[in-house]
């Protein structure tokens, strides 16, 4: 006979974790950090987890039930002790007894790695590259761009960026129709080496942001996500800084620094003249605007806006939780079946968390779909076919699928409830809607276009002389339309 759970020793803790007190959460709770150095990862507790661990060290469950209810005046039960040391074990944490030390986690880490198809899927979705060890060059050239993070330079961005935004309305055909000069290879080299160096200058910025406020820099890299390179900066320890609004800096860090790359290019695209310096602030201008606008700054996915929420909210694993608190309210309100939500959050924040899950989960559908497509039209077909389904299957289908396997676990409750009656006639209902051939009428107004269309531009600026065809003639390849003269360009040949 197995001995009672509360006569069992509790797991003890590994000599080389640290606790630590981070920043406060949403409603304004401390948090607290376990750091695990081996690993280089942070674990958050809860503050009552935090003050039973702080006492973890008396070893016997009375003594420690006893000096917790002494200084923090608070009973504990068995199942919270319980619940501690399963989450320590779990999480490779605590000592294997007798004597073991951190080692045999990695050991054990090693054994139960993934399977080689596994391995391949994953490091196809996502894999790291550390290429540099930055810390020393970072603190040693910190002073140099110290004066960059002053006010003063701040505001001197912001006015020449508001005077290039004035300067580039009053040319804005000439601004856009500059993008007609970048289809072609030599425009496709220019984007990609402008991209290279904003996304360089965006991961220095974390880097220099988060020694700014003595947080280390232990490598920084490239990371391939989906076979598209990326550049990275790990700022992890950024969780143990306990103020929020240095948290903010470092994780906005690198989209302000390609908005002044974006502010600055603009001005200069705005006074200079044609040339190769003028296509260059057009190719920094726009990727700027780009990248941070349209991609950086949004939260539904991993990039900087989602770690920006995260810690603007206080909130760790944000996706993680609002995904599952998500799956919560989906269950509960299909088939009410009374289980208490799965963290712990007021119902404001609650509510919050529910919708950016939601907006998650239709935004990726149609991201990873569109991805599959694209992967299926880049490669060869055999390849292009795996990876299409790699694409749907790991994004979608098979969360999906744990969805239904949980409902699957859950059908004793599930079927109990009137909920799912309810559930069950509206899904009918709408399965009614979509396959009886209802006889209806629908009168819309409709306009006949020509199947292909192209829009035409001048290269530059000019004034037509004469029009060579007619409205409803049919024009062959290489035909003239129209003929145009420039003034200016008259003038030039004529000085030349």
């Amino acid at each position: 006979m197995s001995r009672p759970d509360k006569e069992q020793p509790l797991p003890c803790l590994r000599d080389d974790l640290t606790l630590h007190t981070g920043a406060t959460t949403i409603n304004g709770e401390p948090r607290y950090l376990i750091y695990d150095p081996v690993r280089h990862r942070y674990f958050e507790i809860t503050e009552p987890a935090f003050e039973l661990l702080s006492m973890w060290s008396a070893g016997a469950r009375e003594t420690i039930k006893e000096r917790v209810d002494a200084k923090f005046n608070r009973l504990i039960q068995d199942p919270e002790i319980d619940e501690l040391a399963h989450f320590l074990q779990s999480n490779s944490l605590s000592v294997e007894p007798p004597g073991g030390d951190s080692r045999a986690y990695l050991e054990r880490s090693a054994q139960a790695s993934k399977s080689l198809l596994m391995q391949g899927v994953h490091g196809y979705l996502f894999i790291k590259f550390p290429l540099v060890r930055p810390a020393r060059f970072l603190s040693s050239t910190l002073p140099l761009v110290a004066p960059f993070y002053s006010r003063l330079a701040a505001w001197l961005v912001l006015i020449i960026g508001a005077l290039g935004i004035y300067l580039v309305s009053r040319q804005w055909d000439t601004f856009t129709h500059t993008f007609l000069h970048f289809f072609s290879l030599e425009g496709a080299v220019l984007y990609g080496i402008s991209l290279v160096l904003i996304k360089t200058l965006h991961e220095l910025a974390h880097a220099y942001t988060a020694t700014r406020y003595g947080v280390r820099v232990p490598t920084m890299g490239v990371a391939l996500m989906v076979l598209f390179p990326v550049l990275y900066t790990d700022v992890t320890d950024a969780w143990r800084l306990r103020s929020k609004k240095q948290q903010l800096e470092i994780a906005g860090a690198g989209i302000v620094m390609e908005l002044a790359i974006a502010c600055l290019a603009t001005f200069a695209w705005a006074v200079l003249p044609d040339g190769p310096s003028r296509s260059i602030a057009f190719t920094l201008a726009t990727s700027s605007w780009l990248l941070s606008l349209a991609i950086n700054l949004n939260p539904l996915m991993r990039f900087d806006g989602y770690y920006l929420l995260a810690d603007l909210w206080g909130i760790s694993n944000l996706q993680s939780r609002s995904f599952a608190l998500g799956r919560w309210w989906l269950r509960e309100t299909l088939f009410d079946v009374g289980h208490a939500p799965p963290d712990r959050f007021d119902k404001r924040t609650q509510r919050l968390l529910v919708f950016y899950a939601f907006a998650t989960w239709i935004y990726r559908f149609f991201l990873f779909l569109g991805i599959a497509l694209l992967v299926y039209h880049l490669f060869f077909k055999a390849l292009g076919i795996l990876l299409f389904v790699i694409e749907i299957f790991y994004f979608i289908a098979l969360p999906i699928l744990r969805e239904f396997s949980a409902w699957w676990v859950l059908r004793k409750e599930i079927m109990q409830t009137r909920q799912t009656a309810y559930t069950v006639f509206a899904l009918l209902g709408l399965i009614a809607l979509s396959v009886i051939p209802w006889s209806s009428t629908v009168v819309v107004p409709a306009v006949l276009e020509a199947n292909v269309e192209a829009d035409v531009f001048a290269p530059t600026p000019g004034r037509i002389k004469s029009i060579r065809v007619v409205e409803g003639d049919t024009v062959s390849k290489g035909q003239v339309l129209a003929e145009l003269e420039s003034p200016d360009l008259l003038h030039q040949q004529r000085l030349t």
